[in-house]
């Protein structure tokens, strides 16, 4: 299971697949959801939107990156889609949130390499 953590924190930005994680340790998709949830507390689908959520608002706050651009980096092809879930999830638009919470950063944009705060529930070596 914490190879399947680690694989949705560093591919969030891919088409990860729930069938595929299952794949890599031989469960079917029923049976690694329930034994994710069981170790993690949430499912693999609702840890991946987390995720790719956590890093919007990340980018929305200290980037100047355009709200299409952020969604396409998070894993959204769609802009639509992205700025739907991203209301479900945050309660805004990417734009609203931005607007209330961008922070000025020394030359205006945020590496790829700076990380959000590490999870409590993330698997500890």
């Amino acid at each position: 299971m914490r190879h399947a953590w680690e694989r949705l924190h560093r591919e969030y930005a891919t088409d990860l697949l729930v069938s595929s994680l299952a794949a890599d340790v031989e469960l079917s998709s029923f049976q690694f959801n329930r034994r994710f949830a069981a170790c993690y507390g949430e499912t693999p689908g609702r840890v991946l939107k987390r995720v790719r959520m956590e890093w919007a608002q990340f980018l929305l706050r200290h980037s100047r990156y355009p709200v299409q651009r952020i969604g396409r980096s998070v894993g959204y092809r769609s802009p639509g889609t992205f700025s739907d879930r991203f209301h479900k999830y945050v309660g805004c638009s990417p734009t609203e949130y931005r607007a209330r919470h961008f922070a000025e950063v020394s030359g205006s944009w945020a590496p790829w390499y700076i990380a959000t705060p590490r999870d409590p529930r993330a698997p500890t070596s």
